[in-house]
């Protein structure tokens, strides 16, 4: 991919654009010298492994800057699909705003419920674009976790066969599970694994981006609630995820700075607002409840569609 022979000035170019490049060995290394020889040459490269990326050696820090290309906001849903054009919005905006930002957005997408509901189970990822029906879409985001386990994972550990296993009954268990929070103890005795092997486990697949775990400690699991990185990835690995954990995995996607509560009062803690996630009944002494079967907001009630639309 990269050879010595290879003279940018000669071609006039002011950029080189390299894709995949977490598959070529020592790729840090050598755009380090590419960068250090061209300074005034751009260079961009694109990889698929974030692991890869983030672990490569080579001193690209002062050099570089990584761009992650997150998963489909609601937002981004829904203007693909050409329904509606919608900027993003700070949290607190739409929590002061809610019920006129709602109301104006039902108006433009009457259905905006049923659309939403089909957002969290294929939608989160632009392929959604290339599949004709669900089980399509499913197929593909299977494989793409299959990929992370056995092509990224294995990269960049070198992981045994039973390990493997572990990773897979690992993912199985959060997927499955009706409840986000996790006991630590049940799943080494589970999974038959220590618990080192266990932190270490959820740190790299929370690295790759297959698991999203929300702390209410940093560094600490304890009091954690663990999610797979995406609503939809629940229905491509488990035939019976539980809705209320899809709703709360959606909710965590869309925010970097938020908490789980301590004593289970609430769902989870964003500037020290209490957030609980339900349906339209749902009764609480949280700040806010966002609410998945509501479509237009009232009071301290807020539509949970519209989580997503912060980015």
């Amino acid at each position: 991919m990269f050879t010595t022979s290879v003279d940018l000035t000669s071609y006039r170019g002011i950029s080189l654009i390299v894709d995949e490049v977490h598959k070529y060995p020592n790729w840090s290394i050598e755009i380090k010298a590419l960068h250090d020889t061209f300074p005034d040459r751009k260079i961009i490269v694109l990889g698929s492994s974030k692991l890869s990326i983030l672990l490569e050696k080579g001193d690209l820090s002062r050099r570089m800057r990584i761009y992650e290309m997150f998963p489909l906001s609601f937002r981004e849903y829904l203007y693909m699909n050409g329904l509606v054009s919608v900027e993003k919005m700070p949290f607190e905006f739409i929590l002061e705003n809610h019920a006129k930002i709602s109301a104006d957005l039902v108006r433009k997408v009457p259905d905006i419920l049923k659309v939403f509901k089909r957002y969290l189970k294929w939608g989160c990822y632009p392929f959604f674009k290339l599949a004709k029906q669900q089980q399509d879409y499913l197929s593909l985001l299977r494989s793409v976790v299959e990929k992370v386990i056995y092509e990224d994972l294995t990269s960049v550990r070198s992981l045994r066969f039973p390990t493997i296993v572990s990773v897979k009954k690992l993912i199985a268990f959060v997927a499955s599970s009706p409840s986000s929070q996790i006991s630590v103890s049940s799943l080494t005795k589970d999974l038959s694994i220590s618990r080192e092997t266990l932190y270490d486990l959820l740190d790299i697949l929370e690295m790759a981006n297959v698991l999203r775990i929300v702390r209410f400690r940093e560094g600490s699991l304890k009091g954690s609630k663990v999610f797979l990185y995406t609503p939809d990835v629940y229905p491509a690995i488990s035939f019976n995820a539980s809705i209320g954990t899809i709703h709360e995995a959606f909710f965590a996607m869309n925010f970097k700075d938020i908490r789980t509560c301590e004593y289970e009062n609430c769902d989870f803690l964003i500037s020290n607002l209490k957030i609980e996630i339900g349906g339209r009944s749902k009764s609480s002494n949280a700040d806010i409840v966002f609410k998945d079967d509501l479509d237009i907001g009232y009071k301290t009630s807020v539509p949970l569609y519209l989580a997503g639309f912060v980015f």
